[in-house]
């Protein structure tokens, strides 16, 4: 299929978008990213989201499913940490794909993907909507941090745990496209409050198109769908059309059987998580019987508005779950302190739209049982507050957090489709019969075989990860008349979050336990 022919298809639909030519370089997604490099200081984060799709035809070896969570941080167990790309790793290429597709006789709303070697995008990387972004919804706020605060309380172990609710919830609402039914019921009840699936969508996208950056604060959302190009599954036409409608996503044609699409797959997480997660899938999370992956990418970077400065840091001890450790604290006043009956906590802002939130529970109470009472409403109180100002210390600490979130999410309620033979995702696509017809309903083919998150953070006070600074301060008295400020010290576990300061809502979420 040519890209003018996926234009076509696309116009049927009554939306098409504008294509400006195959892209030679990345560009404009949700928001772009610029590199930062200087020594002052910075936040990097990065996350991605995995779906592996699989076949319920009974042919063929299965998806590896799961993944094992080691004590601290937690990856999955066929993900190789210390794997970086190759020189030689291909990257999905942007070329339009030359084969054409042969129409489906009678099944307009599906077609055939064009087969061929590598992986090949069928959608450049330039964008266009007829969505309107609009106020994000009360209701949004609170079925959001709900689903982010349940993820954060069924992924805690060791030394804590960092997730992104955004990339997650990208990822699982892509999917939740083409499901249909109680598969879709489900999918809805734990991704949105139970809003239907129009609504949820353009919830979704009010949200992300509010995320803007600034010189110094980036964030980059990207999102890809690679769709098998062998036998007789055929994509739905709709889908295709929403992931770049709403989701502004590339569709790529692969061959899961080529070892070298794993590598491809993993080339696009490493560039755009800027090299933080350069590797997510294995060789054996892929095989004949996966039908489509759907990836999202997640990077931020951002510098202090308020830097810390050498004399800032100093020698200090974190009391953390396995022992004491010596680490490098950094201090400062923050303008933004809060407290509550079970903690204190504070915001540091960076130079743009985004805050570092930091939440301590009280003396004695652990970070697990904290998590336990607290609810969406309590978090969004207690980031929207303002209990004036408070001389602050945070550790510098390096964090790096991945598991299969198969299980996680079969907790929270999405059951159905994880089961081959209760899944009916045929909104997505399906295979074709003799006569080219594609049967929907449950167990009809498509099943989630696995869900693979993993992240990473660094928090400095320089842009050099190598930086090291030993001086000790120590805040000055208040003037006569004047109240002493507050002190937080996150010397001990605590709960921290990237937030959007306009919605209060994080983009990461994690819990820092102990530091290694």
């Amino acid at each position: 299929m040519t890209e003018k022919e996926f234009k076509e298809t696309l116009s049927a639909l009554g939306n098409s978008p504008e294509f400006d030519g195959i892209a030679k370089t990345r560009k404009k997604m949700n928001t772009i990213r610029a590199g930062i490099a200087c020594a002052a200081a910075v936040l990097v984060a990065a996350a991605v989201t995995v779906v592996l799709l699989a076949n319920n035809s009974g042919k063929g070896t299965k998806l590896h499913g799961g993944g094992e969570v080691l004590a601290g941080t937690a990856m999955p167990a066929d993900v190789d940490p210390e794997a970086t790309p190759t020189e030689a790793t291909p990257t999905p290429t942007e070329e339009s794909a030359t084969p054409t597709a042969t129409p489906d006789a009678g099944n307009t709303a599906y077609m055939s993907l064009p087969a061929g070697r590598g992986l090949k995008f069928l959608t450049n990387a330039s964008f266009t909507t007829t969505r309107r972004k609009a106020a994000v919804s009360e209701s949004f706020r609170q079925n959001y941090t709900a689903f982010a605060l349940e993820l954060l309380k069924k992924t805690g172990n060791g030394n804590g745990t960092l997730v992104s609710p955004l990339s997650i919830l990208t990822a699982t609402l892509m999917t939740a496209g083409g499901a249909k039914g109680e598969t879709l019921d489900e999918m809805l009840a734990v991704l949105a409050g139970g809003a239907d699936l129009d609504s949820a969508y353009r919830e979704f996208f009010n949200f992300c198109e509010s995320l803007v950056s600034s010189n110094n604060a980036k964030l980059e959302s990207a999102n890809a769908v690679f769709v098998t190009d062998r036998g007789s599954f055929r994509i739905n036409k709709r889908f295709i059309h929403e992931i770049n409608e709403t989701f502004r996503g590339q569709v790529a044609a692969a061959d899961f059987t080529d070892g070298k699409t794993v590598d491809g797959i993993n080339a696009w997480c490493n560039e755009h998580t800027d090299g933080m997660i350069p590797r997510v899938i294995s060789r054996e999370n892929v095989n004949g019987d996966t039908v489509m992956v759907l990836l999202n990418a997640i990077c931020f970077d951002a510098l202090w508005s308020e830097q810390f400065t050498e004399n800032s840091v100093r020698n200090g001890v974190f009391h953390g779950t396995g022992g004491d450790r010596s680490v490098k604290m950094m201090s400062s006043r923050e303008y933004y302190y809060f407290e509550g009956e079970n903690e204190t906590g504070f915001l540091k802002s960076y130079d743009g739209r985004y805050s570092f939130a930091a939440i301590l529970p009280n003396e004695g109470v652990s970070t697990e049982s904290y998590l336990k009472t607290l609810d969406a409403g309590t978090f969004l109180s207690l980031i929207g507050r303002d209990d004036g100002t408070a001389i602050i210390s945070m550790p510098k600490f390096s964090f790096d957090w991945g598991s299969s979130l198969t299980g996680t999410l079969r907790g929270m309620g999405i059951v159905k489709a994880f089961d081959p033979l209760a899944a009916d995702l045929s909104g997505l696509g399906g295979f074709a019969d003799e006569n080219g017809e594609v049967k929907g309903g449950a167990g009809s083919g498509l099943f989630i075989g696995n869900v693979i998150h993993k992240t990473h953070i660094d928090v400095d006070e320089s842009g050099t990860r190598a930086a090291a600074v030993t001086a000790i301060i120590a805040p000055g008295e208040a003037a006569p008349g004047q109240e002493s400020p507050k002190t937080v010290s996150l010397d001990r576990p605590f709960i921290y979050a990237i937030v959007d300061n306009a919605t209060k809502l994080p983009i990461l979420i994690g819990v820092l336990n102990d530091i290694r």
